[in-house]
Order: C-alpha cells, then sequence, then structure tokens
C-alpha cells in the first residue's frame, strides 16, 4: 500500500508529469492508502488511466467512468 503523497510519482512513466494538480489529486485519491493498491503496476495503471482524462473533465468524471472509459483498475 502507498501512503505518502509523493509515492503517486512512482506511477509515472520515464519523462511524464502530471498534466495539472487536479489530475494529480485524482491519482492520489485513488490510489493513496487503498489497501486493494497492492503493488506498483496496479498504481501505474491508475495513474496512466487518470492522465488519459482531458484536462477540461478531470473535475468532474466520475469514478466509474474512469473505470469503464479510460481503463482505470477498479480498486474502490
Amino acid at each position: 500500500m502507498y501512503l505518502v503523497e509523493n509515492m503517486i510519482e512512482l506511477g509515472l512513466l520515464e519523462g511524464q508529469k502530471f498534466p495539472t494538480k487536479a489530475h494529480k489529486k485524482v491519482a492520489q485519491a485513488i490510489a493513496l492508502c487503498n489497501p486493494n493498491v497492492r503493488n506498483r503496476d496496479t498504481l501505474t495503471d491508475i495513474v496512466q488511466a487518470v492522465l488519459k482524462v482531458p484536462t477540461a473533465k478531470i473535475k468532474t468524471i466520475p469514478y466509474e467512468k474512469l473505470v469503464d472509459k479510460y481503463g482505470c483498475p477498479h480498486v474502490c
């Protein structure tokens, strides 16, 4: 399980950055302190799904849409 805010960076691929603070916050809300996120592959899958969300939609996207449309692992 990942607990520290900066651990979300482990889900980024080489050279990637979060496009907005909102993208990072969404990824943190899903992945950090979540007992269903047990390995780095799951963390990476979550972060990569969040990065696919357009900036205009990141603040209002429901979790279910992240799972269905953007391939976020269902960990909640």
